[in-house]
C-alpha cells in the first residue's frame, strides 16, 4: 500500500468522528413490552446471547430459526463452540450455500423471554443489511408458544399475549392466514389485491415476510404469469448484490394505483417484481412473493400464531402517507458499514441512472459525500441528508485507491410513473 493511500485511510479512521445521539421517543411503552429499533424498514430486537453478548437481531417471519452474522460472531468470544456444515438458501441467484452451523445450544434473551436453540446457521449478512445487523430471529419461538404478537411500528415495541381476550381485537380487521409446511419449515401466507392501473388487477397470496424491508416483492412466476415486463412500461430495473442469503438479485420497480389488504387501500405504492431465474424467488415457498414491512408499517399489527393463525390490521398515523425510496432517487443503494469498514459500501444500481453511468461500482466504499465524512452522518440523519441534495460528489475507496465520482440525482418524489 502506498504512503498516499495509507494517509487517506488514517484520515478516514482518525478524523471522521460523529455523535450518534438518537431522537427521543415520545411513546410510553406498556408493561412487559419488548422494545425494538425500526431501522431501514426492519425490526431489530436487542438481545443477549448466553445472557452476556449483546446484539441486534432482525425479526423475520420469513425465517423460522435463529441465525448469527459471521462478522458479529468473529468479534465476540464463545468458549469451545462446536460447528457442523449445512445447506441454506434465500433470495438471490447463487443457489443453496454451504455455511457453518453452530451445533451447541445457545440462548437468546430479550426482555423477560429466553429462546434456547441449537443448529444455528452463521451467515455473512452485514454485507447486505449493514453493521446494525447481528443476526436474525425467526418465528419459531413465537409460533411454538402460540403467542398473539402485537407489533406497534409507531412506538417501536412488541407485546406477546397468551389469550385473545387480553386484547381489543374488535378494533382490528381480521385476515385469515394460510399455513404451508415445507419439511420442518412453516410459512405463513396472506391474500391481497394489487390494482396496477384502471384495467389491470393482480390477486395473489404472498408470504408474510417481516424480514423484508420492502412493501411487496412479487415472485418471478407471478411476474411471468401477468406479463409484468410488458405491462409495466415505466418500470425501473435494479441489480442488487448481497440481496439475500443467495447473493445477487435482479428486480424491477413499478408503481400501482393501489394495494388492497383486508379491505384497506394503500394508494400509489411502489413495489417490485423479481427477474431472478433461480433461487428463492422462483420457488414454491415464495408463492406470490413477499409481503414486507413497508406495507405493514401503515398499520398496528397483530399476528395470531395459534391453532388458526390470523393477521389483524388497524390503520395507524402513517396510513397512506407517501414514502419515498431514496435509493431510487439516488440511483444506487449501499450498506452502512461505517462501524466495521469505515464506509458505506455500494451494493445496488438502478438501470440508466446517472449513478450507474458515472463509473461507480458495486463494492466501492464511500467515505465522503459532498465533502462530508460519512461518519458525521449517522443513520438518523441520512434520510434528510440525501433529500437535501440534487447533485453529489462521492469520494470512494476501491482496492485501496481513492476515486471521485460526480453526478446528479433525481429531485422528484419518485422516478416511477404508471
Amino acid at each position: 500500500m502506498s504512503k498516499h493511500i495509507l494517509f487517506i485511510t488514517l484520515i478516514v479512521v482518525l478524523f471522521c468522528g460523529y455523535n450518534s445521539t438518537q431522537a427521543e421517543n415520545p411513546c410510553v411503552l406498556p408493561k412487559n413490552a419488548i422494545p425494538f429499533v425500526y431501522r431501514n424498514n426492519h425490526i431489530y430486537i436487542p438481545g443477549k446471547i448466553n445472557d452476556s453478548i449483546q446484539g441486534n437481531f432482525m425479526f423475520d417471519t420469513g425465517k423460522d430459526r435463529l441465525a448469527l452474522d459471521s462478522t458479529f460472531l468473529a468479534n465476540v468470544y464463545f468458549e469451545n463452540l462446536r460447528f457442523t456444515q449445512g445447506r441454506i438458501g434465500g433470495v438471490g441467484t447463487g443457489g443453496m450455500r454451504t455455511v457453518p452451523f453452530i451445533a451447541d445450544t445457545l440462548s437468546l434473551k430479550f426482555e423477560n423471554h429466553i429462546y434456547e436453540t441449537a443448529s444455528i446457521p452463521v451467515l455473512n449478512r452485514k454485507s447486505g443489511a449493514g453493521d446494525f445487523y447481528d443476526g436474525v430471529l425467526g418465528h419459531r419461538y413465537f409460533s411454538n408458544n402460540k403467542y398473539l404478537m402485537e407489533i406497534n411500528y409507531d412506538c417501536e415495541y412488541l407485546m406477546l399475549h397468551n389469550e385473545a381476550n387480553e386484547m381489543k381485537l374488535s378494533n382490528y380487521t381480521k385476515i385469515d392466514i394460510e399455513i404451508q409446511k415445507f419439511g420442518n419449515t412453516i410459512r405463513f401466507y396472506v391474500p391481497l389485491i394489487i390494482q396496477v392501473n384502471d384495467t389491470f388487477r393482480i390477486q395473489e397470496t404472498l408470504l408474510l415476510d417481516i424480514g423484508s424491508g420492502g412493501s411487496l416483492f412479487l415472485a418471478t412466476p407471478i411476474a411471468e404469469k401477468y406479463n409484468l415486463a410488458a405491462r409495466t412500461p415505466n418500470k425501473v430495473r435494479a441489480v442488487v448484490d448481497n440481496a439475500g442469503i443467495s447473493g445477487q438479485s435482479t428486480t424491477a420497480y413499478f408503481q400501482t394505483n393501489f394495494v388492497e389488504i383486508g379491505g384497506y387501500k394503500l394508494d400509489n405504492m411502489e413495489l417490485r417484481y423479481s427477474e431472478d431465474r433461480s433461487g428463492f424467488m422462483i420457488s414454491e415457498q415464495a408463492s406470490g412473493g413477499l409481503l414486507g414491512n413497508r406495507l405493514l408499517d401503515n398499520f398496528d399489527v397483530i399476528i395470531d400464531f395459534g391453532d388458526t393463525p390470523a393477521l389483524y390490521l388497524k390503520p395507524n398515523r402513517n396510513f397512506n402517507i407517501p414514502f419515498e425510496d431514496l435509493s431510487l432517487r439516488r440511483g444506487f443503494g449501499y450498506a452502512d458499514r461505517s462501524q466495521t469498514l469505515k464506509g458505506w459500501v455500494v451494493r445496488a444500481f438502478f438501470e440508466d441512472s446517472p449513478a450507474a453511468k458515472s463509473g461507480l461500482q458495486s463494492g466501492d466504499k464511500i467515505i465522503f459525500v459532498n465533502g462530508v465524512c460519512i461518519q458525521e452522518i449517522p443513520y438518523e440523519k441520512q434520510r434528510d441528508f440525501w433529500k437535501s441534495l440534487d447533485k453529489v460528489e462521492l469520494i470512494v475507496l476501491r482496492n485501496d485507491e481513492k476515486m471521485k465520482f460526480e453526478f446528479e440525482i433525481n429531485s422528484n418524489r419518485s422516478v416511477l410513473m404508471r
